[in-house]
């Protein structure tokens, strides 16, 4: 008999699994997608953070920002001009890794630590997520586990 912890395991794997097959299949075209090398291709940067400076390609929009990284955790602070942004994001999985890739990130308003503004989990990966907190001074909080590089773009709504 299995027990109830294997079974919420089970699931979790599962949903998370469907997350990333549908997102495969229904990913936006103009979406950047991290490269080999962790950078966001195709995605215009005004500000970057997290990465080399600048992204390649696309035509500009000064006011998309798009953050970037690798490893567990990271803490990355933005500026944003509008009142309504928009949040889109993707991962790249470790190659190999048996584990299922777990990526959440938080926005915060610079100097808060427990209220934060938007959520990004795997569970609604290529989905964009829209805040109305308004412009101002934020950071972003990653913690990822199988994860080899990842991006965020934020920009007006």
């Amino acid at each position: 008999m299995i027990g109830r912890p294997a079974i919420i395991v089970l699931v979790s794997v599962i949903v998370a699994i469907a997350a990333v097959v549908t997102v495969a299949l229904v990913k936006p075209a103009w979406l950047p997608g991290p490269g080999t090398d962790g950078s966001a291709r195709g995605a215009p940067a005004a500000q970057t953070a997290g990465g080399d400076s600048g992204a390649a390609g696309g035509g500009a929009t000064s006011d998309l920002i798009v953050l970037k990284g690798s490893g567990d955790e990271a803490m990355l602070p933005f500026t944003v001009s509008a009142e309504k942004w928009a949040l889109h994001w993707s991962f790249t999985r470790v190659p190999g890794c048996c584990a299922s890739p777990l990526f959440t990130a938080y926005v915060f308003r610079e100097g808060e630590a427990e209220d934060h503004v938007a959520a990004l989990v795997g569970a609604s990966l290529g989905e964009p997520i829209y805040c109305d907190a308004g412009s101002g001074d934020y950071y972003l909080r990653v913690s990822t586990a199988s994860v080899r590089s990842w991006w965020v773009a934020v920009e007006p709504a």
